[in-house]
């Protein structure tokens, strides 16, 4: 075992002076820590020092200072250090203030980079940094991988319930844009859900009842699940009404199966048929021989001409007609309505482009008309008081509802019509129509005589309505009224609002108060005494409305912002 080989001149020497491997990476490893050391001393000299020559500079001025006069009395060097105090304090508190930061630039200065080795913060091992190391919660120092998995337990737990509490708000959210009510739902209900949730695992409804049937299309076509697969589902061979709440993802081709698959309808409804054609609607009035209410909105494809043959095939036999949201109308197809469907009483020429004057003109021949919606939101054209006048002298002694919301143009002259010749009017909309002042509303309902009171009024965003004109309003129809709409109403008041509900003796079933300052808390509770149960009372806006208020059992409130807000 004493026998050794021959070795280097190089190594001979390292082993008579006891120098080995071990005693290399030894020396190696403090002259690393040394160096880390006095790096990190540097930078703490470096910060402090420019501190410390402000305050040898402040000393040297207080040494520099004049000495006080030998004359001064006691008096003045008494007050010499009064008025000096101040400034010593506001300087030591500057002092303390940049002794702070310092350190806090310090305790960032000790941090090494990733790739450096460093120390534990919590167990004080010794670990190698990388980029995912993570800080302790004081913030000035890094954690190993064993302390670090600890606080992401943590951080995972905190983040999950964020993500539930964000949930939560987006679907209180949710139910209060839908109007639905907080709480248990009952056993119909769920099932309604999970049905249209799961609609294209469905493959009949059986017998269910139509009220169902049209619950689960209305969730269906919200999710936007309603395509050429599930409209089958809502077939029923001997049914004679079907509404579609949106149409957007079914084929003209399968829009054709309608009429193929329900030949009996009476009542077809089709919102949002953006690929509905000429030759569908030609299909309709070839093979739907029972058609009397035909409602369709959005069908932006089918031509003028397509118009004008389907009323000539089917006008005799139509009572409720709707051609709404879209631009290709003109009034020749108006005039072919007038013409071809005689017995109409209840059409709707709502949000057309292009209406004007030249359409309500062609209204006239309709005198069996009893409800008349010509309501437009970004109308090209432009309806004025004379046409409103002319038309409503020729058919407004049959309306019993009126819907001419979104006219800007319309003046005096068109509510001084509706006084003269719409005795029969129920439901009076004249939302947005900017130009009716407060006096002119109040023309309106005062000595009305004839008519025997309004059940729904919408005055929404009419900013000149005032008290005055919604307190004559309220005194004309105050024992009917049951819908009343104020939305954004600014220039009435609180007083005006309880004064106007003091009157209402029918008992409101609905009721919009949105983004009218003044309502309060009080207003809400004398809103639940004054309504019937299942009212619906809308306060979107109305920040005076806190959580403080109850709301009684059957009775709904819409747009409380405690109720939405995290």
């Amino acid at each position: 075992s004493a026998v050794r080989g021959p070795n280097s001149a190089l190594s001979e020497f390292l082993r008579e002076r006891g120098i080995n491997a071990a005693h290399i990476r030894a020396r190696a490893r403090e002259a690393a820590n040394a160096a880390f050391e006095a790096q990190i001393a540097a930078e703490g000299d470096a910060l402090l020092q420019p501190q410390q020559q402000d305050q040898d500079e402040n000393e040297d001025e207080d040494f520099a200072a004049p000495a006080a006069p030998a004359a001064s009395t006691r008096n003045t060097r008494s007050s010499n250090r009064k008025r000096k105090a101040p400034l010593r304090g506001r300087k030591r508190k500057k002092d303390e203030d940049s002794d702070g930061e310092d350190v806090k630039r310090l305790s960032r200065a000790k941090i090494p980079n990733p790739g450096q080795i460093g120390f534990c913060a919590e167990c004080h091992s010794r670990f190698t940094v990388t980029a995912y190391s993570k800080a302790n919660t004081a913030g000035d120092g890094l954690l190993c991988s064993k302390c670090g998995s600890k606080y992401a337990k943590e951080e995972k737990s905190t983040a999950n319930k964020r993500t539930t509490n964000k949930r939560v708000k987006r679907e209180d959210l949710r139910k209060a844009l839908d109007n639905e009510e907080n709480g248990c739902k009952s056993l119909r209900e769920y099932t309604t859900r999970m049905i249209a949730c799961n609609i294209d695992l469905v493959d009949g409804f059986g017998d269910m009842q139509r009220v169902d049937m049209d619950a689960i299309c209305q969730i269906v076509c919200r999710n936007r699940t309603l395509d050429n697969n599930t409209l089958k589902l809502f077939f029923e061979p001997e049914g004679e009404k079907l509404v579609l709440y949106d149409c957007a993802k079914i084929d003209a081709s399968e829009l054709k199966t309608i009429a193929d698959g329900v030949p009996t309808l009476k009542h077809l409804d089709l919102n949002h048929a953006g690929k509905m054609t000429d030759a569908v609607l030609n299909h309709f009035a070839v093979n739907l021989p029972r058609l009397e209410a035909f409602h369709l909105r959005g069908a932006f494809p089918i031509s003028r001409q397509a118009y004008i043959d389907f009323c000539t095939q089917v006008g005799h036999r139509l009572k409720h007609l709707t051609i709404s949201s879209t631009s290709r109308t003109s009034p020749e197809v108006i005039a072919a309505i007038a013409k071809y469907c005689p017995n109409l009483k209840t059409l709707d020429i709502s949000n057309l482009p292009r209406l004007n004057n030249a359409y309500l003109e062609e209204l006239k021949p309709l005198k069996k008309l009893t409800s008349l919606n010509i309501s437009t939101l970004n109308s090209d054209g432009e309806v004025s008081d004379a046409a409103i006048v002319d038309l409503l002298n020729a058919i407004g002694s049959g309306l019993t509802e009126l819907n001419i919301s979104g006219h800007l143009a319309l003046g005096d002259n068109t509510l001084s019509a509706i006084h003269a010749c719409c005795a029969s009017l129920r439901i009076l909309n004249i939302s947005g129509c900017e130009g009716f002042g407060d006096g002119d509303i109040r023309n309106l309902f005062n000595n009305w005589g004839k008519n025997k009171g309004l059940e729904e009024l919408y005055m929404a965003r009419i900013t000149s309505l005032g008290d005055g004109g919604l307190k004559a309003a309220i005194q004309h129809s105050g024992a009917t009224l049951e819908v009343l709409d104020l939305n954004s109403c600014n220039a009435v008041t609180k007083k005006g609002i309880m004064d106007a509900i003091s009157v209402c003796k029918a008992g409101l079933r609905g009721l919009d108060l949105a983004f009218l300052r003044d309502v309060d808390d009080e207003v809400v509770e004398t809103v639940w005494q004054k309504g019937v149960k299942g009212l619906q009372l809308r306060v979107w806006g109305c920040t005076k409305v806190t959580c403080a208020c109850d709301v009684p059992d059957g009775y709904r409130l819409v747009g409380r912002e405690s109720d939405i807000s995290a």
